[in-house]
């Protein structure tokens, strides 16, 4: 008689009702407690910080514009379309950026000042992210790809409408 060395896997246990329904309200809690779309705000605010505070600037690749577009071939319609989504982008993050420094000068007078200098630490993080917006809106309105470093000497770069 031929005797098998396998263990026999046990059956898993199923979920009871009320640790179901418990796991279902601990996750739209922890949803509603920190959404998404904030989850990727903050981390394209500390995206943003980190490649500032890197000391190491990788070269990226140089070419033209034209040579760009070709070789992802887009269309005009497009980067037209781009051109005003970035445009838009860039307004408004310049706008929350600026309502969530006010609201960190008022919690730094009113409340506490470690809570104003956390969100002023977030405002900046924003408005860097608008400046960031407004470049790339630059690079199109110019047909110019140009460099970061290079385009914070430009004055154009700051506010593109």
């Amino acid at each position: 008689m031929a005797t098998s060395t396998t263990p026999t896997a046990a059956p898993a246990p199923k979920k009871g009702r009320l640790r179901s329904w418990l796991s279902g309200v601990a996750s739209q809690q922890a949803e509603m407690a920190y959404p998404s779309h904030v989850a990727e705000l903050n981390k394209e605010v500390f995206r943003t910080y980190k490649g500032l505070l890197t000391k190491s600037v990788t070269p990226k690749r140089v070419e033209t514009f034209e040579a760009a577009v070709a070789r992802m071939s887009l269309s005009e319609e497009f980067l037209a379309g781009q051109l005003e989504r970035l445009k838009n982008l860039h307004v408004i993050m310049y706008c929350l950026g600026g309502l969530v420094m006010l609201y960190a000068f008022w919690l730094a007078m009113s409340s506490s000042f470690i809570f104003g200098a956390v969100s002023a630490f977030w405002a900046l993080g924003i408005l860097i992210r608008g400046y960031l917006y407004g470049y790339r809106a630059w690079q199109i309105q110019n047909r110019d790809l140009i460099r970061l470093q290079d385009a914070i000497k430009i004055k154009g770069t700051y506010l593109v409408l």
